[in-house]
């Protein structure tokens, strides 16, 4: 296994969080939420760049467009609002080689900074973003 991979590995032992899935180019975890008499389900990708020295943090909507422009219009204010009064996650459209756009909720971490504690919370913050988001516009 990688320097990430173990490390992430380890992190997650220490924070109490399952990984689903790890090798040296990523990992992913997986968080349930309840509520309003719903189960709902959110996978959590995680990324090294910049040699390691970053991990992204990234969780995807169910809401996919083949056009950016085809968004509606209330989901993007949505997404630009919480950006505004986030400090460190944000809403950011990521294009797939299949060609769909995702509204992608991300959160890059200095990976020298990640205690399990700082890893736990990244992972739940990001996850319980994209689940209330989808909560609002989509199961109401």
């Amino acid at each position: 296994m990688s320097s990430f991979g173990d490390r992430l590995t380890t992190l997650a032992y220490q924070a109490d969080i399952k990984v689903a899935e790890v090798d040296p180019a990523h990992a992913e975890v997986n968080f349930t939420f309840s509520g309003n008499e719903k189960e709902t389900h959110q996978r959590v990708w995680i990324t090294p760049f910049n040699e390691g020295q970053y991990w992204e943090f990234s969780c995807l909507a169910a809401i996919k467009e083949n056009d950016p422009g085809d968004f509606p219009k209330a989901l993007l204010v949505y997404a630009l609002r919480e950006n505004a009064r986030k400090p460190l996650g944000f809403w950011c459209i990521k294009k797939f080689s299949n060609g769909n756009n995702v509204l992608d909720y991300m959160q890059n971490m200095r990976s020298a900074l990640l205690t399990p504690d700082a890893f736990r919370d990244t992972c739940r913050t990001v996850a319980r973003e994209v689940d209330k988001f989808e909560r609002e516009y989509m199961y109401t």
